[in-house]
């Protein structure tokens, strides 16, 4: 069926938020929604604490995108994918660090009973100390920042990832700035096919993570 790529609305948020906890299912949702904490609750509590986070996200500006499946008729059916971008800071303004800078998380999003607080805030603050380690105090406020990609894992290796990618890269390439995530093991070889370069690397729960950086062509001559 065809892709659409579109920007997101709040009723998006619970079809987003599932298809991030598929796709975390068995990496970061076992540091932060361990076993040892499921008894608490006989419900998914999950995906709703990330449909909260997500439409959080977007009424303080990070710019949310889904990919859609549609129909012959071009009727939407399903949400397959979803980013969110953190939009640059100019230089000298006095806006807010991006959410990676550690400690404010948990108390902006309310913990349900089965999410690891302490791991949550040691992952946000892990983040926020190796982005500095390789861009300075700044870190990424002044880049495109890409704060989340998900795609459902039935509907890998269809160009999903790459249409969410894309749109921030252009978005980085109009206004001549770079873009800077922290990669997954799952999504590092897309970022590296879209010329992403491995700044370094760092340990979250025996999974490797990588601080990447995408810079613009040069314009031409």
């Amino acid at each position: 069926m065809p892709l659409r790529l579109r920007h997101a609305t709040e009723a998006d948020a619970p079809a987003m938020a599932a298809v991030s906890s598929r796709a975390f299912r068995e990496t970061l949702s076992q540091i932060l929604f361990p076993p040892r904490l499921r008894h608490l609750s006989q419900e998914d509590q999950e995906t709703p604490w990330r449909a909260s986070r997500t439409i959080r996200r977007m009424r303080d500006g990070k710019a949310t995108l889904v990919v859609v499946d549609t129909a012959d008729d071009g009727e939407e059916t399903a949400v397959v994918g979803m980013a969110q971008w953190v939009r640059p800071v100019d230089k000298g303004a006095g806006a807010p660090p991006p959410p990676s800078s550690g400690g404010t998380v948990v108390a902006e999003d309310p913990a349900p009973a089965t999410l690891d607080s302490e791991a949550l805030d040691d992952f946000m603050k892990l983040l926020d100390e190796e982005t500095k380690k390789v861009l300075g105090p700044d870190g990424s406020k002044h880049m495109w920042y890409l704060l989340v990609l998900t795609v459902d894992p039935d509907h890998h290796r269809r160009g999903i990832g790459g249409l969410l990618l894309r749109w921030g890269m252009e978005q980085a390439a109009t206004e001549g700035r770079r873009a800077f995530i922290h990669a997954t093991p799952e999504g590092k070889y897309l970022y590296e096919k879209f010329g992403f370069k491995s700044l370094s690397g760092f340990d979250v729960a025996g999974l490797r993570h990588d601080c990447m950086l995408w810079s613009p062509p040069p314009p031409a001559a």
